[in-house]
């Protein structure tokens, strides 16, 4: 016979000693525990807001010295970028992405200012911030813009003028801004026009140094429309909202697009002393891209007034440029400005042979830059999926840990009274069980994407199927056999040499075919004749 009593038969004294041992019971374990976690709390909220001032001062600095020293600009930024990690702060990681990657393209590396912006986005999806997802995918438009991908461009540049619009965001003016210079770049004028005056007005209600970048923007499509008072009248008011804000890269840009103006309307002096401060500048910010167009530009001027040895000077500044770089920049346009200056001094066989070379190198340049886009993909597809297999053996772990812990604590919930703290523990961890499976679900669905884009990348054929009959069917004036097969080799990575060979022509000859050919197709050289075979196929 069991010595218990029942719980139906205890007396009513026996039940209020139950409830106060477990009063007593909590306050002995659980109100320690709330002391700490507390005070803990409070010494994170501290530490956070420590982290997020120092992060915030750090990319201040960096952007106050963008404009004029970008090597101090890129030491700022990584280091609020590595406090942003270290520190576990997703906020503050996609700030100084998104930054790094602004800094990137100024300095027109393109392929490193996608990957930071990528990352950027990425986490700003992750913590569902509106206006970092509307900054980044303004700022990767720009970057589609610069590398003629003006589709991809302008889809991601009216997603995030929707996203800003839909917020109220006071960075409107640039989703506008930007979708002004990708209609300019594909010849829209009266578009850009509109979508640039837009955002210049919601920028003078609250004017920043980025209003220059605007009024900079519009005067060059007034240029474009060779109007060349209007062109004038906005670049001076660039150059006058740069010096306000002590802004010499964008006081360098405006100082060169007035020069090039003044060059045009024939007022070479007034000209000349827009270059040269110009060139001062960008000497000043180290902007070693646009100190490179600026000497080149310069020296077209000083071809003009007939200084041709101090034009073949700044030739050669241009070219101590890209040694210094240690990479080709532009090589053609430098060429072909060289050899304009010695046929001008009547060394007709040296610059035959420059030319020669300048198109030589057009076509290197073209075949390189294909290949090293092809391996950068390449990389950054083994560098993804690399990742996206830790995360997803890390979410395996975590899902194994906390299967342990919802296990462990459901044993524990049956035996402690308090029912109601146990319940919501164990609504806790299944809720993150699941959130962790859906995590992982997720990953392996990138990996996949990132599979097919593997293969979708190698499996682009080499060459170019064209059929005679089916293209001569789609042009008002059809090619000739000899204007077809010169088509073909071209485009099939052949030089002109290789096809004079191949059909049994002089070189002169295969250019008069081609020069023919691009003609008929309505283009102006060989890349934009792939784009459009391409496109009608």
């Amino acid at each position: 016979m069991s010595c218990m009593t029942p719980l139906y038969q205890l007396s009513p004294l026996a039940w209020c000693k139950i409830r106060d041992s477990l009063m007593i019971t909590c306050l002995v374990f659980w109100m320690p525990l709330l002391t700490y976690s507390s005070a803990f709390d409070e010494i994170q909220k501290d530490t956070d807001d420590s982290v997020k001032l120092q992060v915030n001062n750090l990319a201040e600095l960096a952007r106050s010295h963008r404009g004029k020293h970008y090597d101090s600009a890129f030491m700022y930024a990584r280091q609020g970028l590595r406090l942003a990690v270290e520190a576990e702060n997703d906020s503050l990681v996609m700030n100084m992405k998104n930054l790094i990657g602004i800094f990137h393209f100024f300095q027109s590396s393109y392929d490193s200012a996608v990957r930071y912006y990528h990352d950027a986005y990425q986490v700003a999806l992750q913590i569902s911030d509106s206006t970092q997802l509307g900054a980044v995918l303004s700022n990767t438009g720009m970057v589609m813009n610069y590398q003629a991908k003006y589709d991809t461009a302008l889809n991601l540049l009216f997603r995030s003028l929707t996203i800003r619009e839909q917020i109220n965001d006071p960075k409107t003016s640039s989703s506008l801004n930007n979708i002004g210079l990708v209609y300019q770049r594909i010849g829209n004028l009266n578009k850009s026009l509109h979508y640039l005056k837009r955002a210049a007005v919601l920028k003078e209600k609250k004017p920043t140094v980025s209003l220059s970048n605007t009024y900079n923007n519009i005067g060059i499509a007034y240029k474009e429309l060779k109007q060349y008072d209007s062109g004038i009248y906005f670049y001076r008011k660039a150059l006058d909202v740069a010096l306000q804000f002590d802004d010499w890269g964008k006081s360098a840009n405006a100082y060169n697009n007035l020069a090039v103006l003044y060059e045009i309307l024939e007022k070479l002096d007034t000209a000349r002393v827009y270059y040269l401060k110009s060139i001062d500048l960008k000497q000043k910010v180290g902007n070693r891209t646009g100190l490179f167009n600026s000497y080149i530009n310069y020296a077209y001027l000083l071809r003009k007034e007939g200084k041709y040895q101090q034009a073949l000077a700044s030739l050669a500044k241009a070219d101590k440029i890209q040694e210094e770089i240690g990479k080709t920049m532009h090589t053609f346009s430098s060429l072909k400005a060289k050899a304009e200056v010695l046929k001008a001094l009547g060394r007709d066989r040296e610059a035959l042979d420059v030319f020669a070379k300048a198109w030589e190198t057009r076509y290197e340049e073209i075949n390189e830059e294909k290949g090293q886009k092809t391996a950068e993909l390449e990389v950054a597809y083994e560098t993804q999926k690399k990742e996206a297999e830790i995360q997803r053996l890390s979410l395996e772990t975590d899902l194994q840990k906390a299967t342990i812990r919802n296990s462990y604590l459901t044993i524990i919930s049956l035996a402690v009274v308090m029912g109601l703290v146990s319940a919501l523990l164990i609504v806790f961890f299944r809720s993150r069980l699941r959130q962790q499976r859906l995590e992982k679900k997720a990953q392996e669905l990138q990996i996949e994407a990132l599979e097919k884009r593997f293969i979708e990348l190698h499996s682009t054929p080499a060459q170019l199927e064209l059929d005679f009959q089916d293209l001569n069917e789609k042009l008002n004036t059809p090619l000739t056999d000899r204007e077809f097969e010169a088509l073909k080799l071209s485009l099939n990575g052949h030089t002109n040499p290789e096809i004079a060979e191949k059909l049994f022509v002089s070189v002169s000859t295969v250019k008069f075919h081609l020069r023919n050919t691009y003609s008929k197709l309505g283009v102006g050289n060989r890349k934009e004749a792939f784009q459009y075979l391409v496109k009608t196929n």
